[in-house]
């Protein structure tokens, strides 16, 4: 009498989606290929859920800025600055500076939120990540759009010159926002899996203020000044500047920076996509 044979046993272990980089970059082209029109569909939603209880709809977009500009362009009325700051009003070089920062903290958050704004949709692998994060590029774009418009009120307010080179401070600014981006997505998988985090991120913008140029230039020889000397997101600062209204600062960190900030938004995509299964297996237990 013979026995039957034992079934056979497959034995399946954690394999990094990286040991097949050649996989890994075809799929990545694919999924990113099919993302464009569902991420418009959801950066549409977004837009919706924000704004379809307010009485003025879109124009509530531009309150953020909006506010922080009305703010400065008073300051300056009432003499509270007075100084000049890198050739223009005190006030207009913080408001200014205000509107930049503006750019990479809101960047940053969107990032650093991806996986906790769109639980639902990854949890039901409705899509792959490249959907909501090409939507929050559209929403951080669409934002430095409401940026860009409030920064040519400023220049009105304070009878600022733009320089021949404000494209350049355009594509500056997006630099700031891919950068921001691009740190906040590299956070994204722990800030889904660490709560905690998000409490410590919300003091970037504190940090932010003091390692770059946004209120004022601090004397070259001063712990602040080496800071900023040695700080490629203030060298960005005033290249925008320089770019914009003819500030100092080096045109050339304008136009690198934004180049380098793209290739950090990239490792931060290429880390959301490596560790989605693992979010989504944490996020569904």
């Amino acid at each position: 009498m013979t026995t039957p044979a034992d079934p056979p046993v497959t034995i399946t272990a954690a394999r990094s989606r990286l040991t097949r980089p050649t996989r890994f970059l075809a799929d990545w082209w694919h999924d990113t290929a099919r993302a464009p029109r569902f991420a418009w569909q959801l950066f549409r939603r977004v837009l919706n859920i924000q704004f379809r209880h307010s009485s003025v709809g879109l124009l509530l977009a531009f309150a953020p800025a909006t506010i922080t500009a009305l703010i400065f362009a008073y300051a300056r009325r009432t003499h509270l600055f007075n100084d000049d700051s890198g050739g223009v009003n005190s006030a207009f070089y913080g408001g200014f500076g205000i509107l930049i920062s503006q750019a990479f903290v809101e960047a940053f958050n969107a990032g650093r939120r991806l996986f906790v704004a769109y639980q639902g949709i990854l949890r039901r692998q409705v899509t792959a990540v490249e959907g909501p994060l090409l939507a929050t590029v559209f929403e951080v774009l669409f934002h430095d759009a409401i940026r860009i418009v409030v920064m040519a009120g400023l220049f009105a307010a304070f009878r600022v010159a733009p320089s021949s080179a404000l494209p350049l401070a355009i594509w500056g600014l997006v630099g700031v926002s891919l950068a921001g981006l691009g740190i906040g997505l590299l956070l994204a998988a722990p800030s889904a899996l660490q709560p905690d985090l998000n409490a410590l991120a919300s003091g970037l913008p504190i940090v932010l203020f003091t390692v770059a140029p946004v209120f004022l230039i601090p004397p070259p020889d001063s712990l602040l000044g080496r800071i900023h000397a040695a700080n490629p997101l203030a060298w960005l600062f005033d290249g925008i500047r320089a770019a914009a209204y003819g500030g100092p600062g080096s045109l050339a960190a304008a136009a690198v920076g934004p180049m380098v900030a793209f290739l950090l938004f990239v490792a931060g995509w290429c880390f959301c996509r490596v560790a989605l299964p693992h979010i989504v297996e944490r996020l569904a237990g």
